[in-house]
């Protein structure tokens, strides 16, 4: 039984690696995130810390990416607008409403990249081969 197991996860990892040769990493690697990213240096900072903490990243992956920066961008704003609020009662829960939302959609896209404590054993690293790195 476990040689069966360790057979089926081997095929499954070789899969998964042949799927990240075919899809590549050369728009990520050269920074091209299709116009979806927002051009302050904000978003670039935010891609640029994504990018350097979630494992196996492929070309895939940028629509995702770039929707996390731009909804961190957001609540960043939001809550900075929250600050300038709290006089206006309604407009303040209005607003928290609006930030709440944004940080449920921030949690969810990180639970898929693995980025919570209660996710992150979940994350199986997949390594180029040497000869691709040369």
């Amino acid at each position: 039984m476990e040689v069966r197991y360790n057979s089926t996860k081997q095929a499954k990892e070789s899969e998964i690696q042949d799927l990240w040769s075919v899809i590549g990493t050369d728009n990520l690697e050269n920074n091209n995130f299709l116009g979806i990213l927002g051009d302050t240096d904000e978003h670039k900072k935010i891609i640029e810390f994504l990018c350097s903490v979630i494992p196996n990243l492929i070309d895939s992956d940028i629509i995702q990416l770039c929707l996390l920066a731009n909804l961190i961008v957001e609540y960043n704003y939001l809550n900075n607008q929250l600050e300038k609020l709290k006089e206006d009662l309604q407009i303040y829960i209005k607003t928290m409403k609006i930030k709440n939302e944004v940080a449920t959609k921030i949690d969810a896209i990180s639970r898929n990249y693995g980025l919570t404590p209660s996710t992150r054993s979940k994350v199986t690293p997949i390594f180029k081969d040497e000869e691709e790195v040369e």
